[in-house]
């Protein structure tokens, strides 16, 4: 289990509230890990949400958690350049959520080693998994949830829900 932090949507001040996300198993069939071509982003997507130890809103299923891997000079990840700063220690979150209903935030994280069921995604692709489509390019990654059309676009520079 990996404690993180959360902040929402919207708030900028010191994180809100705390959650606990268990790390996946490699063999998972809950759900699939992608990473970016470039390799700086990694996500976990579900159906089910169940994964994060959370809930879905109003039973809204499927969750997508992303992690930024751009890595600072101490070797630490830098976070994503529009999530809110982190205090201690001082650097933007490294994680960005949403789920099927569009719900949106910001988490301290680190969702653990490389699977081997990991996917690169290849720029320009389309990818239908577990309920999300993925669009792949080289400004970024863009989730759209197949049964809400809610969900996030993500690079390391701008992320952000729709």
């Amino acid at each position: 289990m990996i404690t993180t932090k959360l902040i929402s949507s919207g708030v900028l001040a010191a994180a809100v509230a705390s959650c606990v996300i268990a790390a996946p198993s490699a063999g998972a069939s809950e759900g699939q890990y992608v990473t970016t071509q470039s390799g700086r982003v990694r996500c976990w997507v579900t159906a089910t949400g169940s994964v994060l130890s959370l809930t879905p809103p109003d039973g809204a299923g499927g969750y997508v958690i992303c992690e930024a891997g751009k890595p600072t000079s101490d070797g630490s990840l830098g976070g994503f350049e529009s999530a809110p700063m982190f205090e201690d220690p001082p650097l933007h979150m490294t994680n960005a959520t949403v789920d099927a209903a569009g719900n949106f935030s910001f988490l301290l994280a680190n969702m653990g080693q490389v699977s081997e069921n990991q996917l690169t995604l290849s720029y320009g692709q389309t990818y239908n998994i577990q309920g999300w489509t993925i669009l792949s390019g080289p400004d970024g990654t863009r989730f759209t949830n197949n049964a809400t059309g809610h969900g996030m676009f993500v690079s390391i520079e701008n992320t952000y829900a729709f």
